[in-house]
Formats: C-alpha cells, sequence, structure tokens
C-alpha cells in the first residue's frame, strides 16, 4: 500500500512548477506573507537554481527562518502538501491588487463571532453559479482551505484535536463552548479522556454566565492556536470533511 507521507527533501517535477513559470520577483511576492514553514516546503520541491533565486528575494530575517524550517523538514502528509500547493494556486490567479487574497486578509482579524458568521454564509454560495464573476468565484472556493474559524474544529481528525487539547486549560476551553454548535462540542468530548470530559463538564457548568467577550477572546486563542499548528504542520484540519489522515 501506499504511504500516506510524502517526502519533501527532494524536489517532485510536478509540484509546485507554477514557481518556476512566474515572471521575476512574483513568486517571491507570492509567498512573502506566507509563514517560513509553508515557504519551506514549497521550495522543497524546486530545483536549487529556482529555490535558490526565490530565497534570495525576502529579506535577510524571513529567508533565515526560511532557511531554518526547510531543514527542519521531515516526512510531511501527501495531504497537507496538497493542500499548501492549492493554497498558492489559487492566491496567485486571485492577484495581489484584488479578488480573494486580500478580502481573506482582513476576514482573518474579523472579532471571531463575525468572522464565523461571515465566513459560513460565504460558504454557503454555490461557486459555479452563472452570475458569480471570477473574484468571488475564487473567495467562495478558497474559503474551503484558506480561512480557518473556531467551529473548523470539528474538522480535526482525532490525533490534531488531542494534539490542540493539550495546548488549553478546560477553563478556557470551557469558556469557548458555551458558543459552539453540539458538532463541536461532540467532536472535543469524544476525543477526552472520562475524566477530563467530566472536569470539562464541570467547567463548563461554572463557566455558564462568561461574558460575550470572554467567549469570543477564548474562541479566538484556539483558533489561533490551530493555525499555528497547522503552520508548522503539527496537525492537519480536513476542511473538506472527509476522514483525515490519522
Amino acid at each position: 500500500m501506499a504511504s500516506s507521507r510524502h517526502s519533501v527533501h527532494r524536489p517532485c517535477e510536478s509540484r509546485f512548477d507554477f514557481l518556476v513559470r512566474c515572471p521575476s520577483g512574483e513568486a517571491a511576492e507570492l509567498l512573502r506573507d506566507e509563514t517560513p514553514g509553508v515557504v519551506a516546503i514549497a521550495l522543497a520541491h524546486l530545483d536549487a537554481q529556482s529555490a535558490g533565486f526565490i530565497l534570495g528575494e525576502p529579506d535577510t530575517d524571513k529567508a533565515v527562518l526560511v532557511s531554518l524550517a526547510w531543514a527542519n523538514l521531515g516526512l510531511i502528509p501527501a495531504r497537507a502538501v496538497d493542500d499548501v500547493e492549492r493554497r498558492l494556486r489559487r492566491k496567485l490567479s486571485a492577484g495581489v491588487e484584488g479578488g480573494a487574497g486580500p478580502v481573506m486578509a482582513a476576514l482573518s482579524v474579523v472579532p471571531v463571532r463575525a468572522q464565523d458568521r461571515i465566513v459560513a454564509a460565504l460558504r454557503e454560495l454555490d461557486p459555479g453559479h452563472a452570475e458569480m464573476h471570477d473574484g468571488a468565484r475564487s473567495l467562495v472556493v478558497s474559503l474551503g482551505t484558506l480561512v480557518l474559524t473556531f467551529e473548523d474544529l470539528a474538522c480535526l481528525d482525532s490525533r490534531s484535536m488531542q494534539r490542540v487539547i493539550r495546548e488549553l486549560h478546560p477553563r478556557e476551553l470551557a469558556i469557548a463552548l458555551q458558543a459552539a454548535t453540539q458538532r463541536v462540542r461532540r467532536r472535543v468530548l469524544e476525543n477526552m479522556s472520562d475524566r477530563a470530559a467530566q472536569v470539562l463538564d464541570e467547567e463548563m457548568e461554572l463557566a455558564r454566565h462568561s461574558s460575550t467577550v470572554e467567549i469570543e477572546e477564548a474562541q479566538e486563542k484556539i483558533a489561533s492556536i490551530i493555525r499555528q499548528l497547522e503552520d508548522s504542520f503539527e496537525i492537519f484540519v480536513d476542511r473538506e470533511g472527509s476522514d483525515a489522515v490519522a
């Protein structure tokens, strides 16, 4: 059976080849706001000359971080590599002046509950609708992979969920879950030991009167942790809703 993990130490001819075809400087601009780990994944799939040209474009501090992230890369799940490549392709097609990219950058700093409502409504739209222009279509399609909300906790596989839970105090999680859907609550509880679930239930009872501000702050902290762990490839967010890598 084929391995579910993909080595990133050796270039793969068909992956990320669009970066090589970009006009001079455009590939570096495309990667400028990405995390060092994401840039490292992309460069690891290019030949040395192409990777070196792009690596020399960012500022020195960013290049150092990318170099260290690249040196630390081991085996990355193939689906995670696919996700990075899809994100960058969509970002390239969206352009840098308009399109989905700037909208998603703005959405990332919208207060968490408002963000959840906006993203949920946009995700309900049909990207294939005849009246939807390219920019809007790109935004709707990209939301499936680029914008992570608190409710996307339900998209974590068991191993990833347990990794996130280890980063949280039961009190923080209890407050955040006050305004969560039943799906999210169920996914959290089923990935905890009986004792830990009992503690969380007790904390949730104590947190029943948490303010809206407290809930939003707790949810945003959890969403931030998920983003950080995903960027470092410690967890995988299965945004398509299928079974994630075990």
